[in-house]
């Protein structure tokens, strides 16, 4: 649960008749009820179907990543790079109102994949073109402005990194492989090959219509980070498919392909499950059970141990 901004009922409803958005299909009173982070939903914008999206919560650090994601698809489109554009929806109205900031796209026909679903091979294949499009993204066309506020890829210190070793009581070895790792992270940071990155690609954020798929959504964590850290993420959320996660592995030098890929690949899987672990660690203390997500850590730690 989040604490929500004050006055937040006041403010959606003045936008929403400000906008003159009919037919909503959820309540935003509910949600603001139930103190969820953002408020989402489907509407009518001058005769045709749309997206409203906007923040609901104090969550530390979320205004400033919807404010980030709002820039992106702006700065996305100045840049007339067809094949990012035709990956994002397409934006109707905004707002950067550091009080209310919101956004109003274009309604996207199809639905995203669950994560306890088979992908086909039509469809990773897909999804590997959508990585490589991002991944050869030129940011440099960006405003040098924006292109700052990019510059937050995921780091990690040594004293965050023993907690978590601690908490899931990693194996000397395997602690070892990763200090090394996270060294060489450090070093190869300093360097300019930082791509641009979603920051959180997965199942949920990709929008298919009849086997196509059609858009990348939710941009909040987009930033420049290592060349692979996207795909090692969808990589390790599709743990429960041994299969797709070999067509992918088969298939990573089509996103990247410079010699050092393997060297990228260790270095993004560490990233990526570091942090993963670190979600789990907040919920079980949260939650006071150690049984949770007891699976999905399971895999984490084997995959870290098989591959690094």
């Amino acid at each position: 649960m989040y604490s929500l901004y004050p006055n937040i009922k006041a403010f959606l409803s003045s936008t929403i008749r400000k906008l003159n958005l009919k037919n909503i299909e959820t309540s935003f009173e509910d949600l603001v009820k139930e103190q969820k982070r953002f408020y989402r939903t489907v509407c009518s914008y001058k005769d045709q179907k749309v997206f409203f999206k906007t923040l609901l919560a104090k969550e530390k650090g979320a205004k400033k990543r919807f404010l980030n994601e709002i820039k992106f698809y702006l700065e996305a489109q100045k840049t007339n790079d067809v094949k990012l554009i035709n990956l994002l929806p397409r934006i109707l109205e905004y707002s950067l109102n550091p009080k209310f900031p919101y956004l109003l796209y274009q309604y996207i026909p199809g639905s995203p994949k669950h994560s306890k679903l088979s992908l086909s091979c039509s469809e990773l294949t897909q999804i590997i073109q959508a990585l490589q499009t991002i991944t050869q993204t030129s940011w440099q066309k960006f405003n040098p402005n924006f292109q700052k506020s990019l510059n937050q890829s995921f780091s990690i210190s040594f004293f965050q990194y023993q907690s978590i070793a601690k908490f899931f009581n990693l194996s000397k070895e395997l602690s070892s492989k990763i200090e090394r790792i996270l060294k060489k992270a450090k070093t190869l940071h300093s360097q300019p090959i930082l791509v641009l990155s979603h920051g959180d690609f997965s199942e949920a954020n990709l929008i298919f219509r009849k086997g196509k798929l059609v858009k990348v959504v939710d941009w909040e964590h987009v930033g420049l980070r290592f060349p692979l850290y996207d795909f090692c993420d969808f990589w390790v959320k599709r743990w429960r498919y041994p299969k797709e996660q070999r067509f992918l592995l088969k298939n990573m030098n089509k996103i990247y392909s410079r010699k050092d890929a393997d060297l990228f690949f260790q270095v993004s899987l560490c990233l990526v499950v570091i942090k993963n672990l670190k979600i789990f660690k907040k919920a079980i203390l949260q939650e006071g059970n150690k049984n949770l997500f007891k699976k999905e850590i399971k895999k984490h730690i084997e995959l870290l141990t098989q591959y690094l």
